[in-house]
């Protein structure tokens, strides 16, 4: 009878488990698109381990693995809500100290269902603890039992993910339309949302594990004659009618925190209006919104390289790479002096290391620039101002800040976020705001007054230029770095009615003084930037180093992408989660040629990234 007892004690909190994996697993997901395989396997491989392991280390395991399962799940609806996305468990980790300094931010995406199934899993482990059974001593017999059951709930969850992905693989037997096909979304875990949709999220943590955890090093020689061959492909370098048009001019490259169109108002940031209309507006420039955020940004451009999509940063996790190609170190090999500088302090996002590997000769963050972290785009303008105008040749790179998030009232006062001295001028752009579009959501007023410091810094910087009679060695390169992030909808539906304008819209300009105003409508993106400018500097540099082009090449026909990897070029529009096309311009055959090219762009980056692919001499003499 004890042992009977212990049977049933063992099977009673097994489908306790078995119940509360399922609540949360269905309180935020629907069936995946191919099955809940990979969600049946895990219950089940949960299940096994209980049934497998003495009583103690059973509910010791199952505690780790029901807190670790349940803060998972919340963590990823929650950078769901925030990004339309899904993140990798090295993601969770780096971005931690930053987001620690935006708790109050993130505390308002959780929602009482988040809460509740955490609640719940923490009621159903202190049953669990509590549930217990009358003493009694093992027998071979009832050790069996257990061990069988164990098996049996192991040996089912290997085959049915094994069966899932021999299904998956049958998926994609046509090589032709492989890249096209819903294996290839499983292969390549891009787009995320789309790989979650179609196989379930615990398909997804498995794919983490399984390719950022237990790496095979012996593929790394196979892999990078994969990156070479493909880099040798790459479209070889022109010149053009714009080449060297800029040589001896200085550069201001601008890197705009949050800027997209519904912040270029003629009133309200009458400079950043100027630059875009009376300067080259490149018209279908995009920059998508990525897991390192504005760091991955600065990689495309610095690099010309798509960030990795394995949960790292580049900016931390390979910082230290060997990049033979970057802005700085083009510019620096031109005679340039090369500066970079940033708000806050050089230690967010690892800029202190990873700037000085790009090439830059000096990374001035808000401590080396004598201002307070955060302090606003018009005091940091202030100092800037004085900087490169000394120079003969400057390539100077300025990420700004004050047009980051958040929008809300309650933080506009807090002065753990911004100093009085912010707070005050904050203050004042935002009444103008507020006199010129009264009916705007409130939160797109906050947006707008933040980035009407940006503008006053570039009247200011510009006026120097002037003062110094300066003005003919200038050019002015910006550029937003994503999306506005962590609006609502009614902030959205505001500022597409009342300014005309969407917050999902970065814009790039090239603007110097007498320049003849253009819209370039070429599709492009940040990584575009890098081949873009060394043309009109006549840079010399290794395009086999580098994955963009020149966007006045008339052979490049333009490409851009999201985080969905829907693709675009002057051609054609590619849907990679629902393999379509949209607005095809030339044919299906001509459309697929360069369409598998920029599929493998993630790929090859992230095999660059992996192995340090450039610091391997042997590849870089081929």
């Amino acid at each position: 009878m004890r042992k009977t007892n212990l049977l049933v004690t063992k099977l009673l909190t097994a489908a306790m488990l078995v119940a509360l994996i399922s609540f949360i697993h269905y309180s935020f997901f629907e069936p995946a698109k191919h099955g809940d395989s990979f969600f049946c396997a895990l219950v089940l491989i949960i299940t096994g381990i209980y049934f497998l392991l003495p009583s103690i280390l059973a509910k010791l395991s199952m505690t780790i693995a029901l807190a670790f399962y349940a803060i998972y799940v919340v963590v990823q609806v929650c950078y769901f809500k925030l990004f339309d996305q899904y993140l990798f468990i090295n993601t969770a980790f780096n971005l931690f100290e930053e987001a620690a300094d935006y708790t109050s931010d993130a505390l308002d995406l959780v929602s009482g269902k988040e809460i509740t199934v955490l609640a719940v899993t923490l009621v159903v482990i202190l049953l669990m603890w509590i549930l217990s059974h009358k003493k009694s001593k093992y027998d071979f017999k009832f050790m069996m039992i257990h061990v069988l059951l164990g098996a049996i709930c192991c040996t089912s969850a290997a085959l049915l993910v094994m069966k899932q992905e021999q299904k998956i693989v049958d998926l994609g037997n046509d090589v032709f339309i492989y890249n096209q096909s819903d294996r290839y979304v499983y292969d390549k875990i891009a787009p995320k949302k789309t790989f979650v949709e179609f196989f379930g999220l615990e398909a997804f943590l498995y794919r983490d594990v399984k390719d950022h955890y237990l790496v095979n090093e012996n593929e790394i020689i196979v892999e990078n004659e994969k990156v070479t061959e493909f880099l040798n492909n790459n479209l070889p370098y022109q010149t053009n009618e714009y080449t060297g048009l800029f040589e001896g001019k200085q550069c201001f490259l601008i890197e705009a925190e949050s800027l997209n169109m519904a912040a270029v108002d003629e009133v309200l940031t009458p400079t950043l209006y100027k630059l875009i209309h009376e300067g080259w507006y490149f018209s279908n420039f995009y920059s998508p919104t990525m897991t390192g955020s504005t760091s991955d940004v600065e990689t495309m451009v610095n690099l010309s390289l798509i960030p990795i999509n394995n949960g790292n940063i580049v900016s931390q996790r390979y910082a230290e790479n060997e990049y033979p190609t970057t802005l700085a170190k083009g510019f620096a090999s031109a005679g340039y002096v090369t500066n970079a500088y940033h708000n806050n302090f050089k230690v967010f996002y690892n800029r202190g290391v990873y700037f000085e590997n790009l090439g830059y000769q000096t990374f001035l963050d808000s401590l080396g620039l004598g201002l307070e972290s955060a302090s606003s785009d018009k005091m940091v303008g202030e100092v800037l101002n004085w900087i490169p105008v000394y120079n003969d040749l400057d390539f100077s790179f300025w990420v700004t800040y004050s047009g980051h998030q958040p929008y809300l009232e309650e933080s506009w006062n807090d002065p753990n976020q911004y100093s009085y001295e912010v707070q005050e001028e904050y203050g004042q752009y935002l009444e103008i705001v507020q006199q010129t579009y009264p009916e705007l959501s409130i939160n797109v007023q906050l947006y707008l007054a933040k980035t009407m410091s940006l503008d006053r810094a570039l009247e200011s910087y510009i006026s120097t230029y002037q003062w110094m009679q300066r003005m003919d060695d200038l050019v002015i390169v910006i550029y937003g770095d994503h999306c506005v992030k962590m609006y609502n909808e009614e902030a959205e539906k505001s500022a597409d009615q009342i300014l005309g304008r969407t917050l999902d819209d970065t814009p790039l300009a090239i603007w110097y003084e007498g320049i003849e105003p253009m819209t370039i409508e070429k599709h492009c993106t940040d990584i575009d930037l890098l081949p873009t400018l060394f043309n009109l500097y006549n840079i010399d540099y290794d395009k086999n180093t580098v994955l963009g082009n020149d966007i006045f090449d008339d052979r490049y026909h333009g490409f851009q992408f999201t985080t969905d990897w829907i693709i675009s070029t002057d051609d054609y529009v590619y849907n990679s989660s629902e393999a379509s096309f949209e607005r095809l311009n030339i044919s299906e055959e001509e459309a697929y040629e360069s369409l598998n090219r920029y599929l493998e762009y993630q790929e090859i980056s992230n095999l660059i990234y992996l192995n340090n692919y450039f610091s391997d001499e042997d590849e870089l003499s081929e």
